[in-house]
């Protein structure tokens, strides 16, 4: 009977073990996924903040000085 009181005298450090490193390798993962989607958004600003300087300070809506410059700006 020693053996089945140890048993379950160690289940529930056991599951609350297993559940603590799940709940740790889900906020590792949500963490992450936040993290790609800053750097997503930087990259999508940094892009739109070029483009708007192509079409606006280069002036490519009004009279395209540089036809690969405009070529690159429709594209």
């Amino acid at each position: 009977m020693r053996i089945w009181e140890l048993i379950s005298v160690l289940i529930v450090p056991g599951a609350l073990l297993v559940t603590a490193i799940w709940l740790n390798n889900a906020q590792i993962r949500r963490e992450e996924t936040v993290t790609n989607q800053h750097a997503q958004d930087e990259a999508l600003r940094q892009y739109l903040d070029q483009m708007c300087n192509l079409l606006i300070d280069e002036r490519l809506r009004e009279q395209p000085s540089e036809p690969g410059a405009y070529a690159l700006a429709q594209a």
